[in-house]
């Protein structure tokens, strides 16, 4: 049909495995239980749900990918995601002056500096679930932190958006 372009409807299920919101919660407990390594928290970053609902996603998927570079240049994991200290990239005070440095586009302070504000912002609502996920006790208590977490971070009305575009 589509080779012929006569129209059709195809009715199917499809999965809901790899819809962003099943893998934001499926990554972000993932982040948690494996002590924020690598893969989780891309998967988390890379459901798109966590970046701010005004701008050009396009752009903030850049900056995700030049954060995964720069993961993946330097190894990183653990803490080292979430804790406030800057990842240096480039200079003597940098924890990996000894490896090779990964080619910074904007290249300098600027885009560290940048990088790092991209980082601490989008895993704080991660931190903010790890801390609840700790002090809950039961099964209620966990379900309810893990409501929190998606209401702060706005992913009702972020899902809205993707639709409105989808249907666009």
């Amino acid at each position: 049909l589509a080779d012929y372009e006569i129209p059709f409807f195809l009715d199917g299920k499809k999965p809901m495995l790899h819809h962003p919101l099943v893998e934001l919660i499926l990554s972000s407990l993932a982040v948690i239980q494996g002590k924020w390594r690598y893969e989780a928290v891309m998967r988390c970053l890379k459901s798109e749900l966590l970046f701010p609902l005004e701008g050009d996603r396009a752009k903030w998927r850049e900056g995700v990918d030049r954060l995964e570079n720069i993961a993946l240049a330097y190894g990183i994991q653990g803490a080292r995601w979430y804790r406030e200290e800057p990842w240096r990239l480039k200079g003597e005070n940098s924890p990996f002056r000894h490896q090779a440095e990964p080619s910074l586009e904007a290249g300098g302070q600027d885009e560290e500096t940048e990088l790092n504000r991209l980082r601490l912002m989008l895993v704080k609502p991660l931190v903010f679930l790890e801390q609840e996920m700790s002090k809950a006790q039961t099964i209620r208590e966990r379900c309810v932190a893990l409501y929190r977490f998606l209401e702060n971070s706005d992913v009702p009305r972020k899902l809205e958006q993707m639709r409105e575009e989808a249907n666009a």
